[in-house]
């Protein structure tokens, strides 16, 4: 799973300091975009049992869930 987010991440970020995007755009994107259409409950279980253990794996990238419920990326040095 961390290999798809840094190759996902790796693209979008680019040469930008800051990546944002929609959590479930976010999950289509890297394919778990059937979370969305679940119970909210059940995706927030899954999201703390897999994705975001995988984002915290991910080298040179920090992440955080905005008050909008977007995903934020930012390059760390």
């Amino acid at each position: 799973m961390s290999e798809v987010l840094y190759s996902h991440l790796l693209k979008r970020l680019g040469e930008k300091p800051i990546y944002m995007r929609s959590l479930p755009g976010f999950l289509r994107d890297i394919g778990l975009g059937y979370l969305t259409e679940g119970e909210p409950k059940r995706m927030t279980e899954i999201l703390k049992r897999t994705v975001y253990p995988a984002l915290d794996v991910v080298k040179g990238v920090q992440y955080q869930l905005d008050k909008q419920g977007n995903l934020v990326f930012i390059h760390k040095d």
